[in-house]
């Protein structure tokens, strides 16, 4: 009996101990509002929640925490918030939270979800990879050329239609990763390409619908779908295994020393710090299995959304395109297609595709961050391990930042005499530790998408149809509507 007594009270002073210990801890967390139990203020929070986030800042300011289901978040709202933690004390704010569909996915064995030691290790590598392949250079140029030529040709075929521009790029844009990641060769004929981009795309869609699932991982248990879990599980698993049998055809063959793509090279590290036959990570077939799984996902959808929104903003503001062509036609003249060492003349190409960041800010709470410590801030404790959600989009539409932020204005990206400018509180590409490693690709091929497109073509809003909407909807990416442009090739 006297046993029995000693377990209940142990249980209990246990149990109020850790009480205690949440209530200092909320305590020290910086203000926010209040939520009901076990649900937090999820009743009150909108599908796009960086909207949510911004009526709560005028409240609460650029700093506060929101509960949402079980985990008390701390929302970054603002840029001088932001550069405090994420730019002043980037190392301590490089981590990651330990959230479900981060582990549901790829396992954290890549580069956008981990952290700590092998994370630093598998991006240093990835990056020095994807130098050797040729990113940012003519090899690269040469493969966006080639695939933008391709949706030229097409593009041609449908002069004076009106053409759906919701499915026109991402055959194009998966077709240059694809290039750099796997090969350049027979791409027309590969099917393992197409049937990859399919299953990829199917991915994304399902990635996008999981936010009940990651705030309530007991939901993938409901039936029918638990909430669009299993339906992500099957295609992501197929992904996976579409993957890692590519990874083994090549490791079967690599060329040893004449590397040539992105998975070469990784396959060439792996081999060079393998010892007595046993991996070691990042430098195993899961860590580039998961390396490939972010180009393919975060780097082809991110492009094809951002372009997507671009040639919207465009047909919407006639007079930006009319003078984006201006500038082409200048620089390059009609005899001639773009080239990469025309950018620095174009000033104003560079300032468009700017404000398509700005404007659309496609990741509006980007990937969530995590302290790697205890971190003091304005009075308050960001204990470890707690979730970061940085509102890019908050910080893109600041009136405080920007004049007139909720104009099309790309000549806020350029000084008097038409120098390019970037302030510090423009991050399409994220920031710090965290930058994406994927920018100087991804700029090069918005670039040539804008200036190759738009000096041979013009896209106008199509007569007698009503306007395309503007609005957004949002699941990991904030996408346009449905949208169609009248196509004209330009004399």
């Amino acid at each position: 009996m006297e046993l029995w007594w000693f377990w209940i009270t142990a249980i209990i002073a246990i149990g109020l101990k850790k009480l205690f210990d949440l209530v200092i801890q909320i305590r020290q967390l910086p203000p926010g509002p209040w939520g009901l139990p076990f649900i937090g203020y999820l009743p009150w929070t909108s599908h796009e929640a960086y909207t949510t986030f911004v009526e709560l800042g005028k409240k609460y300011g650029g700093l506060f925490s929101v509960t949402l289901g079980g985990d008390t978040m701390v929302i970054l709202n603002d840029w001088p918030t932001i550069k405090a933690t994420l730019v002043d004390n980037s190392k301590l704010f490089s981590g990651r939270p330990n959230t479900f569909m981060f582990k549901a996915s790829i396992d954290r064995k890549n580069i956008a979800f981990s952290d700590g030691a092998v994370w630093n290790v598998q991006r240093r590598t990835t990056v020095q990879c994807l130098r050797n392949t040729g990113m940012g250079r003519k090899s690269m140029e040469d493969i966006i050329k080639d695939s933008i030529q391709m949706l030229t040709d097409d593009l041609i075929i449908s002069n004076d239609k009106v053409v759906p521009m919701n499915s026109m790029f991402y055959s194009t844009i998966f077709r240059i990763n694809w290039s750099f990641i796997q090969g350049y060769s027979g791409l027309d004929e590969n099917d393992k390409m197409k049937k990859l981009a399919k299953i990829t795309k199917k991915v994304v869609h399902h990635l996008g619908t999981n936010d009940a699932v990651n705030v309530f991982p007991w939901l993938r248990f409901v039936p029918p779908n638990g909430f669009g879990f299993r339906k992500f599980q099957k295609c992501n698993n197929k992904l996976k295994s579409l993957l890692r049998n590519l990874i083994h055809e090549r490791m079967e063959r690599s060329p040893n020393g004449e590397e040539s793509d992105f998975i070469d090279f990784y396959i060439a590290e792996i081999k060079k710090h393998t010892k007595d036959g046993e991996e070691t990570a990042p430098f195993d077939t899961e860590h580039i299995i998961g390396t490939v799984w972010d180009m393919f996902l975060a780097g082809g959808d991110t492009v094809n959304v951002t372009t997507q929104w671009g040639f919207l903003y465009l047909g919407y503001f006639d007079e930006v395109q009319k003078k984006l062509q201006s500038e082409l036609d200048t620089v390059i003249g009609k005899q001639r297609l773009l080239t990469i060492s025309d950018f620095p003349q174009l000033p104003y190409l560079d300032a468009v595709v700017k404000e398509i960041h700005r404007m659309a800010s496609i990741l509006p709470l980007s990937v969530p961050h995590c302290p790697n410590e205890n971190f003091k801030i304005n009075g308050y404790t960001i204990p470890k391990g707690t979730t970061c959600l940085q509102n890019m989009y908050a910080v893109h539409h600041d009136p405080i930042l920007w004049d007139e932020p909720e104009k099309f204005k790309p000549e806020r990206f350029l000084t008097i005499d038409d120098k390019p400018i970037s302030p510090p509180y423009f991050m399409p590409f994220s920031i710090g530790p965290r930058l994406c490693i994927g920018q100087a690709v991804a700029e090069m091929e918005l670039k040539f998408m804008f200036g190759v497109l738009f000096h041979k073509f013009s896209f106008l809003l199509p007569p007698n149809q009503p306007k395309p909407t503007l609005k957004r909807y949002t699941g990991i990416i904030s996408n346009t509507e449905t949208y169609s442009l009248l196509v004209k090739i330009r004399n």
